[in-house]
């Protein structure tokens, strides 16, 4: 969501970029003869053509000795590759502006070990031709004009073709004068009222038309920039409902479904479906919980909104039912907490401990649960701490019931927080002749606790080599002279991701 302000900062991007990876699990099985023939010669590949939205590149595969079988291809975009494309030909996208594109291209043949080689980038990707399309109206606004100055405001886009048939017209949105242009989520121009979700923050913006004409890619002119300030853009959140009786106690925390919204220090609830109970827009905490007494056999749901209201506002919902009225009249005399037993680690198991319940006997049943919420499935006298626990504390609930008397549910005293479990893992090893046209083989080292996924880099003077993911690499002619890493990721679901990098080999 955005707002106009009249002043504006220039505001730092960091541009995240993952490379694609292949994956190996470490398990003790033992590893596969690799092929001892490698190619005589081989040529990196050249890209010819337009590096311009539209234009199609194609690769040339060069020189080999024997000549391969067969080619496989894979294109980059700054070094990240582009689903589906592993043809010898490739459509430049919009989304390619700015970046600079790139081929890897492998060679196979049979008994002969697989080479890959890549090419040089091509020069950075410029935008479809322009078009006569005049620059889109703008005009910021509040959504609601009773709120305070800083409140969320819509943007209103007016597009100006200029008389030119242009087909499958869309908005596109630049920020911070970045050179990217992102396509309006609302994927037309036939809606003018429009809410961005861009991030919290003081930014400048600009708008223009993008869409086809007579088959190609066209844009139109860019509206002036403008400062504006966005106060985030507001997520769902997931209450939680826990019944009790004839109660229900609703749980929620919308501290980070604000996503950097500044608009709200609580929430607005509702409870709806209770005879009698009337709860409308009622101010509550940004977090927090409510028991209300609702009375057997009755749904009741519950709303919050946070942040500006309307389409702007981010919101949840839950809803619970409660049994049926018990016909007990007795009460248990004697119905003592439970304890836990253990130390609430990953991987460690915990215990309950209870006291006698009265008048015997008394059935007990357990449910563990993970910060005051139920864990499913868990419900026997012990429980194994789980990744998911991590950071999290641990309590358990005993159940008494018994024929004729009312059921008691008592809760135990929470644990320590469960700590973060950690990945360990020893540095890789590289073997190989350190000369252009040899192959090096990288030997990741011992990880714990098994399994472990581990993913392969390798790196020249420490910089990532594209599409260089593989347990071994062939030296290339930009090789020599340099040094050569490798990386190894270990990952383990509910584990940080731990790295772990070579000695360096110096090229000759």
């Amino acid at each position: 969501m955005i707002v106009t302000k009249t002043t504006w900062r220039g505001v730092a991007l960091a541009i995240a970029i993952a490379l694609g990876m292949s994956a190996t699990v470490i398990t003790p099985t033992p590893a596969q003869a690799a092929a001892t023939i490698a190619f005589t010669s081989s040529s990196a590949p050249v890209i010819s053509g337009s590096a311009t939205v539209g234009s199609t590149l194609t690769v040339a595969t060069g020189a080999w000795n024997p000549a391969p079988t067969s080619f496989a291809f894979k294109w980059w975009s700054d070094g990240v590759a582009v689903a589906g494309a592993t043809a010898s030909t490739y459509a430049v996208r919009t989304a390619d502006v700015g970046r600079q594109i790139t081929v890897t291209i492998t060679g196979a043949k049979p008994g002969y070990t697989a080479l890959s080689r890549s090419s040089a980038a091509t020069a950075r990707v410029t935008g479809p031709a322009s078009s006569t399309i005049p620059a889109p109206s703008v005009r910021y606004e509040r959504e609601d004009p009773s709120l305070e100055p800083d409140a969320t405001v819509q943007v209103r886009l007016f597009p100006d073709f200029g008389g030119i048939d242009v087909q499958d017209a869309n908005f596109e949105y630049e920020l911070d004068g970045s050179g990217v242009w992102i396509p309006s989520p609302y994927m037309t121009v036939d809606i003018d009222w429009q809410i961005i979700p861009i991030p919290a923050g003081e930014h400048v913006m600009s708008w223009r038309v993008a869409g086809t004409l007579n088959g190609k890619a066209v844009v139109g002119a860019a509206s002036p920039r403008e400062a504006i300030v966005s106060r985030g853009f507001p997520t769902q959140t997931q209450p939680t409902a826990k019944v009790s009786g004839s109660s229900v106690t609703f749980t929620w925390d919308a501290r980070d479904a604000l996503n950097g919204n500044t608009g709200a220090a609580g929430v607005f609830y509702g409870l709806y479906g209770v005879p009698g109970i009337v709860a409308d827009r009622v101010n509550a905490p940004i977090a927090g919980s409510l028991t209300f007494d609702v009375g057997y056999s009755t749904t009741a749901r519950f709303y919050i909104t946070f942040a500006e209201l309307g389409d702007n506002a981010g919101w949840g919902e839950v809803s619970a039912t409660t049994g049926p009225k018990p016909s007990a009249t007795q009460l248990l005399k004697s119905t003592p907490a439970p304890s836990i037993v253990g130390t609430a680690k990953v991987g460690n198991l915990l215990t309950v401990r209870t006291s006698t319940w009265e008048p015997k006997p008394v059935a007990l049943s357990y449910q563990w649960n993970r910060n005051g919420n139920a864990i499913p499935g868990a419900t026997d006298a012990t429980y194994t701490v789980v990744p998911a626990d991590a950071g999290t504390q641990i309590t358990i609930s005993v159940t008494g019931a018994k024929t004729g008397f009312t059921s008691v549910t008592k809760t135990s005293a929470a644990t320590a927080r469960v700590p973060q479990p950690i990945i360990t893992g020893v540095a890789p090893t590289v073997s190989g002749v350190l000369k252009v046209g040899q192959k090096l083989t990288a030997k990741a080292g011992a990880w714990t606790p098994l399994p472990v996924t581990v993913t392969y880099q390798w790196k020249r003077n420490g910089i990532a080599i594209p599409g260089a993911t593989a347990t071994t690499y062939s030296l290339v002619a930009a090789d020599k002279g340099t040094t050569i890493t490798v990386a190894t990721t270990g990952a383990k679901p509910g584990y940080p991701s731990v790295v772990k990098t070579s000695a360096g080999k110096r090229i000759a």
